[in-house]
């Protein structure tokens, strides 16, 4: 009996260390790191699963189509530090953005940042958040959960804005300033824990699902009038992609571990469920093993590449049938799109110049919403 209990001691103590566990602030990003991100925005062979203990999910087949690296450094370092002078530290992105955090020891929030444009891609622009992002919760545990609600503000100059909305802005008067309010209300469940493969390696992971509802609304400051006007739906028929300011609710599972500082993985899910995109942990070595394969002799190409803006989509052997041409930021969100008819072997030439410069992804894509081909396009724009 005595040895029955003790194997069974030692069986459940290998049980615990590899199974459930817990993950401390120890894995916080501190200065001096650099994170790896990889990207597959087609991911083939990936499952969610439903909630529950001692799992196992192989995303060994994720590819990355886009690699990304960060480093993390002194917030004093930065920019825009006089911006956020309550910043612990900032993450550089190789392409520009600034992300500023405070950090504690249970926690570590996003505060703001400077260089990145969700409305129009072109304007330059430090955005605060009057409620932190939550970024990180340590200690995490299986079954934690929490709700938050987090608020940004991204102020813009109205004399920075694009000519193509100034021209048509329907105020009588010409604001001083325009303003973008996000409003962020989240859900944050840690459902599942188990194994998880990836092509870098397989980790322990705990995983939360995460539930954002984002509410957006522009509001224009008037000199002489006094206060905020709320102009969201006055600005609605002038924007490149008038879904930006359209309530959304975005679904994630984020995998972490205690042997990395950056998420192992980040399923991001469609309306139905279904993985639209991938993030996962890359090294310094990732290199992408293959794209989305072409459908027979079906391709795309794009000169001159790297471009100022004006440049020319050719296709070669397209089924007859309605398409899509989208470009990408290498955050994932579509900032410019065309639509067309098309059969056999056709060209586009398109005027790109007021996208800002930087790494992006262009994509065809059949009226089903099947993603074809995906291939990178580089702006030069000054």
């Amino acid at each position: 009996m005595k040895k029955t209990l003790t194997l069974l001691f030692i069986v459940f103590g290998i049980f615990t260390a590899f199974g459930q566990i817990t993950i401390g602030n120890d894995v916080f990003p501190k200065v001096g790191d650099t994170l790896f991100n990889s990207i597959d925005i087609v991911p083939q062979s990936v499952m969610i699963t439903a909630p529950g203990p001692g799992q196992s999910w192989k995303f060994d087949q994720l590819v990355a189509q886009v690699n990304l690296s960060a480093e993390v450094k002194n917030a004093v370092e930065g920019t825009a530090f006089n911006e956020f002078p309550n910043a612990d530290h900032f993450l550089s992105l190789e392409s520009g953005p600034e992300r500023y955090y405070r950090v504690y020891n249970d926690r570590i929030e996003e505060i703001g940042y400077r260089g990145i444009d969700p409305i129009f891609s072109s304007v330059d622009l430090l955005a605060f958040y009057t409620q932190p992002y939550i970024i990180k919760r340590a200690p995490m545990n299986y079954e934690d959960y929490h709700q938050s609600l987090s608020n940004l503000v991204i102020p813009y100059a109205y004399d920075e804005l694009p000519d193509s909305i100034t021209s048509q802005f329907p105020l009588p008067i010409s604001p001083d300033s325009v303003r973008l309010r996000i409003a962020i209300s989240r859900e944050d469940e840690v459902d599942a824990w188990g194994e998880l493969e990836i092509p870098t390696g397989t980790y322990n992971v705990l995983r939360e699902k995460r539930t954002e509802i984002r509410s957006s609304a522009v509001e224009a400051k008037i000199i002489g009038l006094g206060g905020w006007f709320d102009i969201t739906q006055t600005l609605l028929s002038l924007l490149p992609d008038p879904s930006v300011l359209e309530e959304d609710t975005v679904v994630t599972y984020n995998f972490f571990s205690n042997e990395a500082k950056e998420p192992i993985a980040v399923v991001t899910v469609d309306e139905d469920g279904n993985p639209a995109r991938v993030d996962f942990k890359g090294n310094s070595r990732t290199v992408s093993t293959r794209f989305q394969q072409p459908i027979g002799n079906l391709d795309i190409h794009v000169s001159p590449n790297p471009t100022l803006g004006r440049c020319t989509f050719e296709f070669e052997n397209l089924p007859a049938g309605e398409y899509t041409l989208q470009v990408i930021n290498i955050v994932g969100v579509k900032i410019w799109e065309r639509k067309f008819d098309a059969y056999g072997s056709i060209s586009l030439s398109e005027d790109l110049s007021g996208l800002r410069k930087g790494t992006y992804l262009y994509s065809l894509k059949t009226d089903k919403g099947t993603t074809l081909k995906t291939k990178r396009l580089i702006i030069l724009n000054p």
